[in-house]
């Protein structure tokens, strides 16, 4: 089969949902819809399909008083067809005299600006994490207001820890291949003559490093996937890829509903959200904070 031809995608009413949130005004609960939704998610993870995020909605069905409403709509994609089209997304679109929404799947790119920092739990099992980090920490002198000092610091730590991560930490690829090249060549002089003392004790320690190398790369899988498949073992890195964009696609902001209306604007999105902020976060002008005699490391 052509790689062309693993570029598709399946949709329609499966009268089924993902989540029991998924219906509403429905008599449907108990056993038999608990496995309903398992066995619905257990053929879209044993098919390795892929459910895009919806926009414009969260029910795609409504019964004709509106006493009822769920989402057994959808579009499953494959991993092939995110590779090639990672900003798709389904929209909903009006229903007009039906009782189905319609569906359009697009892919649609917004630069909403820079991406936000995340740290990864594995970077705490490597032994230079907490040197970078004491050294980027203690290397900021300022002075002045303390709660800018921390923003300082922490703007800089966040600078220094990306830094190690692409330079140091995170060409885990890299060092595979190159361990994986130089087992090899030992595996064959190996065949050819018997290897010396020395080479058996370099065989050794790469075959150790190599599984610690495996061990970090299948711990950053987990957390960026968090899906069954890697509990299990299975060492499909296309397919944990392929979801990795999926959970990104999903977990990105995709708009806001302004007045009423769908609004995907950057300016505006941006401007909406730094409203939210400010009133989440605003304090009176009495109220202070202080960070003195506290060690920051």
């Amino acid at each position: 089969m052509g790689e062309e031809c693993k570029q598709w995608c399946i949709l329609g009413d499966f009268n089924a949902v993902r989540k029991n949130s998924e219906r509403k005004g429905l008599n449907y609960r108990g056993s038999t819809a608990t496995r309903e939704v398992q066995e619905f998610n257990d053929f879209i993870e044993s098919a390795e399909l892929l459910d895009v995020p919806l926009i414009g909605g969260k029910y795609t069905w409504y019964r004709d008083n509106g006493s009822a409403k769920s989402r057994i709509d959808r579009i499953l994609i494959s991993s092939e067809w995110l590779e090639h089209w990672p900003d798709s997304k389904q929209y909903i679109l009006g229903r007009q005299v039906s009782d189905h929404s319609a569906l359009l799947l697009k892919s649609t790119s917004i630069d909403w600006g820079p991406k936000p920092f995340k740290s990864l739990n594995i970077w705490i099992s490597d032994p230079s994490f907490k040197q970078v980090v004491r050294q980027s920490w203690t290397s900021y002198i300022g002075k002045g207001n303390p709660t800018v000092l921390l923003k300082e610091k922490l703007k800089k730590l966040k600078y220094d820890l990306k830094s190690w991560n692409k330079e140091v930490f995170g060409i885990i690829g890299l060092k595979k291949q190159n361990l994986i090249s130089e087992l090899g060549a030992l595996d064959k002089k190996d065949d050819e003559s018997c290897l010396e003392e020395e080479d058996q004790c370099r065989r050794m320690k790469l075959l150790s490093e190599l599984k610690l190398l495996l061990e970090k790369e299948n711990s950053l899988l987990n957390q960026k996937v968090r899906v069954r498949w890697v509990k299990e073992g299975d060492t499909n890195s296309k397919y944990f890829h392929s979801r990795i964009r999926w959970r990104r696609s999903k977990n990105e902001l995709k708009g806001v509903n302004l007045n009423g209306s769908w609004c995907v604007d950057p300016v505006k999105v941006k401007e909406e959200v730094r409203q939210v902020f400010i009133k989440r976060f605003s304090a009176p002008k009495y109220f202070s904070i202080s960070f003195c005699n506290i060690p920051f490391f």
